[in-house]
């Protein structure tokens, strides 16, 4: 099983597009969504929970405080992260499962904010 985490903090804005490509992956690929959320003063837990989300909550502010107390919360034996506001391409929960299973590689970063609506400015991608 892939577990999907995603960190959030005020994030109600995004984090819809985001889970329902992940339920847009496909149903045959087995999947759970964790999302740690920084006590949001918007609507993201709500909107996660509505999407089939485990809401994990955290009071602190710290992505990396939330990306393990999600990994620590996973049942999965693949991890992977995720923005609140990075929506994945259709194919990819295959493609990052089928490369691990296969031992030939996995996918370490993704182009960010493949929403073309998003207003936030777009980052660096890892190479």
């Amino acid at each position: 099983m892939t577990s999907v985490i995603i960190p959030t903090s005020d994030e109600a804005q995004y984090v819809s597009a985001t889970l329902e490509a992940i339920a847009a992956a496909g149903v045959d690929t087995c999947h759970e969504v964790v999302v740690v959320d920084a006590n949001s003063s918007d609507q993201t837990a709500i909107i996660a929970r509505a999407h089939g989300a485990r809401v994990v909550p955290s009071a602190r502010r710290h992505r990396a405080t939330h990306m393990h107390l999600g990994a620590e919360q996973a049942r999965g034996d693949v991890t992977l992260f995720l923005h609140g506001d990075t929506p994945l391409p259709a194919p990819a929960l295959q493609t990052i499962r089928r490369g691990m299973q296969d031992r030939r590689g996995a996918v370490t970063a993704l182009p960010p904010r493949h929403d073309p609506h998003s207003q936030r400015p777009a980052g660096n991608a890892a190479p």
